[in-house]
């Protein structure tokens, strides 16, 4: 469960990705989906910073992998006045590619 009205943000679409992009988008996240093929060492070393680990890993059938980074850290529900609560997750997708 999700809770009511995660916010959901998104991208621009690149492989890779662009740390900072990501950086800059994660900031109060507590959960990132990004597609494997779009990732980096650079982006990995970003996120793991960030207090990101990777939590699972979905493909089904001919889609694209993607990888679930859940936020394990101390910053984990750390928020800015007036976002929703941490229990209400924060997703991002690097891009929605549907066959």
């Amino acid at each position: 469960m999700i809770g009511n009205g995660p916010e959901i943000r998104d991208f621009p679409p690149a492989r890779p990705l662009d740390p900072s992009v990501v950086e800059k988008a994660a900031d109060h996240a507590d959960v990132l989906a990004i597609y494997a093929l779009d990732t980096s060492s650079p982006l990995l070393e970003s996120i793991a910073r960030m207090g990101f680990r990777e939590s699972s890993r979905f493909h089904r059938d001919a889609s694209k992998e993607v990888i679930l980074y859940r936020r394990v850290s101390s910053q984990a529900g750390k928020r800015r006045a007036g976002q929703r609560p941490a229990s209400e997750l924060s997703t991002l997708n690097s891009r929605l590619d549907l066959p």
